[in-house]
């Protein structure tokens, strides 16, 4: 009975010893499958690896906007004076520099509406845009206003819209980033 369970013992041994090696290779053969690698493209002409250049990650990263044209509806009391602005267009509302923008916003007052301007703060500028009537009456119609961005509206990207009627002047400011 002694002798039995030696010779048990000593199989044991070279089992654990093969389990042990077969989790090393395992970890290892795991470790360089998911082990992160530098970007890569074949060079078309030595069909040679080449590494690709990547920038650095803007940090903290910019809010993500929808890319072509989205609207804002937009809901103001019954005691803001002035005209009020019941949705605003940005077509496209993601930017880059050198993007042509159309902002349009729809307005209605109980007055004839004189004039609508829109600052626009971007990362690094702040610009004034007057906006025109484009369709609609003196009361209640769109205004539009268009611009070719010269600045990245990465993390700042704010527009406070002023509009007067014969009465009063009325603020909205709308932040798709701050």
């Amino acid at each position: 009975m002694i002798k039995e369970n030696r010779n048990r013992s000593q199989l044991n041994v070279p089992l654990l010893a093969l389990v042990v090696v077969l989790l090393g290779v395992s970890i290892a053969i795991a470790y360089s499958i998911m082990k992160p690698s530098s970007p890569q493209t074949a060079s078309p002409a030595s069909g040679s690896m080449t590494k690709i250049a990547t920038g650095p990650t803007p940090t903290p990263t910019p809010t993500y906007l929808k890319p072509g044209k989205e609207t804002y509806t937009v809901s103001q009391s019954s005691e803001v004076k002035g005209p009020k602005i019941s949705s605003v267009s940005f077509d496209p509302h993601d930017l880059t520099v050198g993007t042509n923008q159309t902002i349009t916003l729809s307005i209605s007052s109980k007055s004839k509406i004189q004039s609508v301007s829109i600052e626009f703060k971007s990362d690094h500028k702040t610009r004034t845009l007057e906006a025109t009537r484009i369709s609609g009456g003196e009361t209640d119609g769109l205004w539009q206003a268009r611009w070719t961005t010269d600045d990245t509206v990465l993390y700042t990207y704010i527009l406070s819209i002023t509009s007067q009627d014969e009465t009063a002047k009325s603020k909205l400011t709308i932040a798709p980033r701050s």
